[in-house]
């Protein structure tokens, strides 16, 4: 590391002059009048399945002076991104396994996100998604037995509080020492980051935690920044610092 990373200021990263104004004319689907609207994209394969992507917009909403407009995967689309202008996109995880994905169920979203300009932050499955749209490599963190399934049984899981490594210097992790501890849940992790991307932090099972594109506001985490305990509260920051360096009007409380 170069620097310390408490040396970076919100609003002077690498992507603060291209975040694009909260101010627009068209609000999406539901949204509140005067209020940016974001994009929270659930990338379960039922679009039933709502309650990590709810549990996601409630951690938005205690950071962000936001409207949030719920995408299921099926709904995502370069058009829909023309159409309703977010001014960032969140992506949640998934408990679907990607090699029961079809290529034409990601086709909506490999589209939207290869040309989104706005800030984006993929979480845990979002940012495995990020991965295999942009050309790295996604698989099992280990397989435990020779055939696995259905779902993740068979895989190791990596669950709990995990301490992880800060490797570069970025406005994500403004305020946060070199280790931070963070909520994980996956059975499934980044094994090549895109040629496009950079590191941005490491841990001893799972390697790459976090990562964002060289030259677009597009970040990925492994780890849940939405979910925070008493102590551990570090994600939380990293969830701050992302609506902080997007742009996006804060809600200004502490949690």
């Amino acid at each position: 590391m170069a620097t310390s990373a408490r040396s970076l200021r919100p609003g002077n990263g690498p992507y603060s002059s291209s975040v694009v104004s909260p101010s627009i004319n068209k609000v999406d689907h539901g949204s509140v009048p005067n209020k940016p609207p974001v994009y929270v994209l659930n990338i379960e394969k039922s679009a039933s399945d709502t309650t990590a992507v709810e549990r996601l917009k409630r951690s938005i909403l205690a950071c962000a002076d936001v409207s949030c407009h719920i995408l299921h995967l099926n709904q995502c689309s370069k058009k829909a991104l023309d159409q309703d202008k977010p001014v960032a996109v969140f992506i949640g995880g998934q408990k679907t396994p990607w090699w029961e994905y079809t290529e034409a169920e990601l086709q909506g979203v490999t589209e939207m996100l290869r040309t989104v300009e706005v800030p984006v932050l993929g979480i845990c499955g979002g940012h495995q998604l990020l991965a295999k749209v942009f050309g790295g490599e996604v698989a099992p963190i280990e397989k435990l037995r020779s055939q696995i399934g259905p779902g993740y049984a068979g895989c190791l899981r990596e669950k709990g509080w995990i301490k992880i490594s800060i490797t570069r210097d970025d406005p994500l992790f403004l305020c946060l020492s070199q280790s931070i501890v963070v909520w994980e849940n996956h059975c499934e992790e980044v094994k090549e980051v895109p040629a496009d991307f950079v590191e941005l932090a490491r841990g001893s099972r799972c390697h790459v935690q976090a990562m964002r594109h060289r030259l677009k506001p597009i970040y990925g985490v492994q780890f849940h920044p939405e979910i925070e305990s008493g102590r551990n509260k570090q994600g939380q920051t990293c969830l701050r610092n992302f609506v902080s360096l997007a742009g996006l009007p804060s809600t200004n409380t502490d949690n």
